[in-house]
């Protein structure tokens, strides 16, 4: 798997943006998560009103809902029309259910790498 952080962080949030809470297999794998793995304030700023949106007990998780969601609890995501399609973008674009494990696992081992040598955000 030969992938860079910017690339796993999409990876991961796409999967996200694709969780209808059929099953609590993203869901289970993405609660202990720790916001500094992504160094992208887009990806981040995804991140937390996702797992917002799980602690709250919700279970789906599309752009469409995590935009409902931002705009009903007043939490500023910018303009509208590009938050909505970086968010499709990933959740098109970056989706990878079947080895969503592995891509965690990679983006870890990244970040861990990058502190080790003082890179890490």
């Amino acid at each position: 798997m030969e992938c860079t952080r910017s690339e796993l962080e999409k990876i991961v949030i796409g999967t996200l943006l694709n969780d209808y809470g059929d099953d609590g297999f993203i869901r289970k794998n993405s609660m202990s998560l720790k916001e500094e793995l992504f160094s992208c304030r887009q990806n981040l700023f995804i991140f937390r009103i996702i797992m917002m949106m799980y602690k709250d007990g919700l279970k789906d998780m599309t752009p469409v809902s995590v935009f409902d969601y931002a705009n009903t609890n007043h939490i500023n995501y910018g303009n509208a029309g590009r938050f909505v399609a970086y968010m499709c973008e990933l959740a098109t674009s970056y989706y990878a259910f079947n080895k969503f494990k592995e891509y965690l696992k990679e983006l870890v081992r990244i970040y861990i790498n990058e502190k080790k040598n003082g890179k890490a955000e």
